[in-house]
């Protein structure tokens, strides 16, 4: 009887953190309002082949690009240089995946961004 209702409790407890993150979910959360730390999930744009890629990543940096700093690394940067169609955005978010790789995102190619509920919890155990 004890054992049912522990079971019964987690499950109850688990709909309910699924529940409160549908309800917090914003599928249009903007990198501009992310802070430093944060654990978010995002749909990044691929735009040389047109596809998205989903990511978890803890947010390390966050970089504000003016005109002049784009156009220097647009000038200087070798990263796809004769693409015309490639722009870069004033956003730029530096973070790091559960697998330690250290990503960048800019902030006009993110789309379905949202701040999972255990995030944080989640990164730490290297579930995500």
């Amino acid at each position: 009887m004890i054992i049912a209702s522990i079971v019964t409790l987690t499950i109850c407890v688990g709909i309910s953190f699924v529940l409160w993150d549908i309800y917090r979910w914003d599928g249009n959360l903007s990198l501009s309002n992310v802070k430093e730390g944060q654990v978010i999930n995002l749909m990044y744009a691929q735009p040389l082949n047109g596809t998205y890629k989903r990511h978890f990543v803890k947010v390390v940096n966050i970089s504000s690009l003016t005109e002049r700093d784009i156009k220097r690394l647009n000038d200087t940067s070798k990263y796809r240089k004769d693409d015309k169609a490639f722009q870069r955005s004033e956003k730029l978010i530096r973070g790091v995946t559960g697998k330690g790789e250290f990503r960048q995102f800019y902030d006009a190619r993110c789309y379905y961004a949202h701040k999972p509920i255990l995030g944080k919890i989640l990164f730490r155990l290297g579930v995500i």
